[in-house]
């Protein structure tokens, strides 16, 4: 049985972000072409496209990370309190 979770990420995900991303994020197996044996996985541009599709998801929600979860600890003083975005440093 698919996940229903996994269908929405996809679904919100495919007009968005390159289709090659999702299939890294959802950790799917490539379609694999002879192009395909060149592609690298970038993590930062992977961490850009999660971050993307997460913004996305919570916008589609109306509410807020931090009125789903309440306070967040990230275990760090600099963090405390605010969730930690999947994006990397640019």
């Amino acid at each position: 049985m698919r996940s229903p979770l996994r269908r929405t990420f996809a679904t919100v995900a495919a007009d968005i972000v390159p289709e090659k991303h999702i299939s890294f994020l959802l950790n799917h197996a490539l379609h694999r072409n002879v192009t395909d044996s060149y592609i690298v996985r970038q993590h930062k541009a992977l961490a850009v496209s999660q971050q993307r599709i997460s913004d996305a998801i919570v916008e589609k929600l109306g509410t807020t990370v931090e009125e789903i979860l309440g306070q967040v600890h990230s275990g760090t003083a600099m963090t405390f309190g605010r969730p930690v975005p999947w994006r990397t440093a640019a």
